[in-house]
């Protein structure tokens, strides 16, 4: 079959190999094994994040800036960093809301992304909508944590 042009069709079966020279777009997949011979690249919009309370507070007599949050990356996998403020608890240190919900929940893997996060207990609390990185102890005040997500349901 040599098509030249737009092909429309209801089902396909192929019971030998198919080549694609172009582009494969495809809106659902379901599949057995899949073997990539490259790299996963994950696209998608960002997600938002946010400062959890356990990142603490501004605290201008000590001149410690409030705590931020930022992150880069997508649903799938990215990177988030965290500057702690003053008065840092245990608890949320940020809170990520995917742009897109998953249809059930995610799991989520974390890891430290620099020296200071490794000595961090840090633990994840997910559901459709989002993940928080959950922390059993305080962060140190104005210290960055970095960490790295990737996240499949």
């Amino acid at each position: 079959l040599t098509v030249t042009g737009t092909l429309t069709a209801a089902n396909i079966t192929v019971t030998g190999d198919i080549q694609v020279a172009g582009n494969l777009t495809v809106q659902n997949i379901t599949t057995g094994n899949i073997t990539i011979n490259g790299h996963i690249i994950t696209a998608g919009s960002t997600p938002t994040v946010t400062v959890g309370t356990a990142a603490g507070t501004q605290d201008t007599q000590n001149n410690i800036p409030a705590p931020t949050a930022t992150i880069e990356g997508n649903d799938t996998a990215g990177t988030i960093t965290i500057v702690a403020g003053a008065s840092t608890t245990n608890g949320t240190l940020a809170e990520v809301t995917f742009s897109t919900p998953f249809g059930n929940k995610p799991r989520v893997v974390l890891n430290a992304g620099n020296e200071q996060t490794s000595s961090l207990r840090v633990y994840v609390d997910s559901n459709t909508s989002l993940f928080k990185t959950q922390l059993p102890q305080a962060p140190v005040p104005g210290q960055a944590y970095i960490l790295d997500y990737f996240v499949v349901q």
